[in-house]
């Protein structure tokens, strides 16, 4: 488990398994907790990254910023960027739409 910085928010996180990587999306008003029983079975053949998006579970709640899709679809694609640098693994790129 850790954190990351971002620019607006940090994000808690958890990593599982080793493998291509699959970041798990909890629902809205959930945890990462809610991923508990897929993680292992998905952890068997990738490395499984578990989120609390900004607003939910440990991560940073905010009152000052928008929570829309495009607003948490930019967080998530930056935490990729973040957890590369720290050497966890190599995202492959995003498109930008």
């Amino acid at each position: 488990q850790g954190f990351v910085q971002l620019s607006d928010c940090v994000i808690h996180y958890s990593v599982h398994g080793n493998g291509a990587p699959v970041i798990l999306l909890h629902g809205w008003g959930a945890s990462l907790f809610c991923c508990r029983l897929l993680t292992p079975l998905i952890a068997r053949q990738y490395t499984v990254y578990e989120i609390d998006l900004p607003g939910f579970g440990q991560s940073t709640k905010m009152t000052h910023v928008r929570y829309g899709l495009d607003d948490q679809s930019r967080r998530i694609s930056e935490f990729m960027d973040k957890v590369s640098t720290l050497g966890h693994y190599e995202f492959p790129p995003v498109p930008k739409s």
